[in-house]
């Protein structure tokens, strides 16, 4: 079975009805993917219900997998990569993303921190609540990750979650992320947690990154109109955000004003984006994504906490 004979919908179907003749060169590709018996139609007929602002986008609907095909989320990623679309995916787990041998940083949407012994120097977990998780694994990522942040401190400096998702290139959302009372039928979630807001705003960030490979959603069996409207407007604003996107990365752009900050033995080159003020730091010939209050805080001669962990 070939990639384009592997899902429920032709791989050239449209999942809003574009305004304007498609001429693919001129367009980002986007496809809407479901896993095996994953809830696609009814997220699907929810986000076609939302308003079009995306005239940057070609937003493909290819379904859901076929129960005898033989592709893997590996293989399904790189073909996606080679056709240029980003895919938005529907039903795979954690331990999908986990296993993943594609290279780059994975970022886990959750309510606990899963796994000591899967997790690596290149993931970073968001909305952890420290009483669901293991003492242990929540002392190694907060020594280890520069990029991981709990629910209460995402509470208390929201806009740090941008620049984290910002270096992200395979995001996994798992539902439970948010609160109870947004997802009633949502397995393990609690009173605590995320609004759907905040989701919104994190997807945004999302598609505003330039090194995104995929975003995926999971624990999304036991959907009800309230879970399939909060999933579909999380996809109408990371589609929002990539509608938005500008190249703004420093490997990819010249729009740069440069500041060299100096800590004893070691120097950072901060790099700000003329158009965007988007911030980047130069840390052993490697790019990370940072907040203007890092920056600040780095002129007023504080390495920041988070950017310490890099050295």
């Amino acid at each position: 079975m070939t990639f384009d004979q592997s899902f429920q919908y032709q791989t050239n179907t449209f999942l809003y009805q574009h305004p304007i003749n498609l001429e693919e060169n001129l367009f980002q590709k986007i496809a809407l993917i479901g896993n095996i018996n994953s809830p696609f139609d009814t997220i699907a007929r929810v986000l076609k219900n939302l308003s079009y602002h995306f005239d940057a986008l070609s937003i493909l609907e290819f379904g859901s997998l076929h129960e005898n095909t033989s592709l893997t989320l590996e293989e399904l990623i790189q073909a996606c990569k080679e056709k240029n679309i980003i895919p938005v995916l529907l039903g795979w787990d954690e331990q999908d993303i986990f296993s993943l041998s594609l290279k780059g940083r994975k970022i886990f949407l959750c309510n606990k921190i899963y796994g000591k012994e899967e997790y690596q120097y290149s993931h970073s977990f968001i909305g952890y609540q420290r009483h669901f998780s293991d003492m242990d694994i929540i002392q190694k990522v907060d020594t280890d990750s520069y990029g991981s942040m709990s629910l209460g401190k995402i509470r208390t400096i929201p806009l740090a979650v941008e620049p984290i998702i910002r270096d992200g290139n395979y995001i996994h959302i798992n539902l439970n992320v948010v609160k109870s009372s947004e997802v009633p039928n949502t397995t393990d979630a609690f009173p605590t947690g995320l609004t759907s807001e905040e989701l919104c705003q994190i997807a945004r960030y999302a598609g505003e990154a330039n090194g995104i490979k995929c975003i995926c959603f999971d624990n999304i069996d036991a959907l009800s109109m309230a879970e399939s409207k909060v999933i579909a407007t999380v996809i109408w604003y990371f589609l929002e955000g990539r509608n938005h996107l500008v190249q703004d990365h420093p490997s990819h752009s010249t729009e740069f004003s440069s500041y060299v900050v100096s800590f004893d033995d070691e120097d950072i080159v901060f790099k700000k984006h003329n158009r965007t003020q988007r911030i980047w730091a130069l840390i052993d010939d490697e790019y990370y994504a940072c907040t203007n209050d890092e920056y600040i805080q780095a002129i007023d001669g504080t390495l920041p906490d988070r950017l310490a962990k890099l050295f």
